[in-house]
């Protein structure tokens, strides 16, 4: 593809994303057409004028052919339209239950945070894990209850949720392949652990580029430029950067979900799954093995990973969630005053 193409389509795409950000879904709609269009044409082009890989071009053009298809589905059934069906008393009931009554006698607040730094990731992750699985309190003090309903409403909005998606699955696997192999053989758990730690550190950085709140993995600065970007002239390389950058903007943007069970589901997996890595560090703690100081040190990466990215992320989720609990009772009890009055 032509680099004249290649610049205008990511022209286009990034009016679309603008956009789309803003609200203005039928103008997005329309431009990322247009870039999708600009693409195909670049894609017909021949083989000896490629500036970008084919292969790179095809997957932005799903991923703008996908946002197109989400978008003229979003403008044909307004959100609004079901609950509007509703009588204003049933909306106002719908954001409340009494059976989170008794729910919450049935619970009990969590012990206070651990006094070791790292121990608190796996007491955080404990808290929020029993939140998602059947409702809990986030406090020690008792007086913040999350209910499980409030995890699973659906509808909801989810920034970045496809690559969070992918990556608690990732991770799921492969802290399950790592637990399997018996501890107490400090090779092979080195071995392990360090496939982990790469793993991690690709994870974190490509949802660091999507969601702001995500640090770097550590060294990322370090680490050299992808083979195939070496083989690139500078132009093409900042080409290959404005697609990634327009491509981050759009995966980062709030995705509405019919149903987060599934997503749900598989961050409580992903904390069960994640367990016994407090377990391995008590006994490395105390372990005289050769690999120790190693063991030790990806293990405690493996934690600040948990902390930094998988907490830090579900906690922004049930910050956007408890808003649009909070917003929609708000909004229905309103609605049935103004019906009485």
């Amino acid at each position: 593809m032509s680099s004249t193409l290649v610049e205008a389509a990511i022209a286009k795409a990034q009016d679309a994303v603008t956009a789309d950000s803003a609200g203005d879904f039928e103008k997005a709609i329309e431009l990322y057409k247009e870039s999708i269009d600009l693409i195909k044409r670049g894609m017909q082009t021949p083989h000896g004028d490629d500036v970008v890989d084919k292969a790179v071009l095809q997957r932005y053009l799903k991923l703008y052919t996908d946002r197109v298809f989400k978008l003229q589905e979003h403008l044909t059934v307004p959100a609004a339209a079901k609950a509007d069906s509703l009588d204003p008393l049933e909306q106002a009931m719908g954001t409340f239950s009494l059976s989170d009554l008794d729910e919450i006698a049935q619970r009990t607040p969590p012990s206070a945070p651990p006094k070791e730094e790292w121990r608190r990731t796996f007491w955080l992750m404990r808290v929020l894990r029993s939140s998602m699985h059947r409702g809990g309190f986030l406090s020690p003090d008792g007086k913040v209850y999350v209910p499980k309903r409030l995890w699973v409403q659906k509808g909801a909005k989810f920034t970045a949720l496809l690559a969070k998606s992918e990556c608690a699955e990732c991770l799921v696997n492969e802290l399950r392949q790592v637990s399997s192999v018996d501890y107490r053989q400090p090779r092979l758990v080195s071995r392990e652990l360090e496939r982990l730690v790469d793993i991690l550190d690709v994870q974190q950085a490509a949802l660091s580029r999507l969601l702001p709140f995500i640090p770097e993995p550590p060294e990322t600065g370090k680490r050299g430029e992808p083979s195939a970007m070496g083989k690139m002239t500078e132009r093409v390389k900042g080409l290959a950067k404005s697609l990634d950058k327009t491509a981050a903007r759009l995966g980062s943007m709030p995705t509405k979900c019919a149903d987060p069970f599934e997503y749900i589901q598989t961050l409580v997996d992903l904390f069960d799954a994640a367990a016994f890595v407090e377990k391995w560090i008590e006994h490395y703690e105390m372990s005289q093995a050769v690999e120790q100081d190693q063991i030790i040190n990806k293990l405690r990466r493996t934690t600040r990973f948990l902390y930094e990215v998988v907490c830090t992320f579900v906690v922004h989720d049930l910050d956007a969630l408890l808003q649009r609990h909070f917003r929609k009772a708000a909004a229905a009890f309103a609605k049935l005053t103004d019906s009485r009055v």
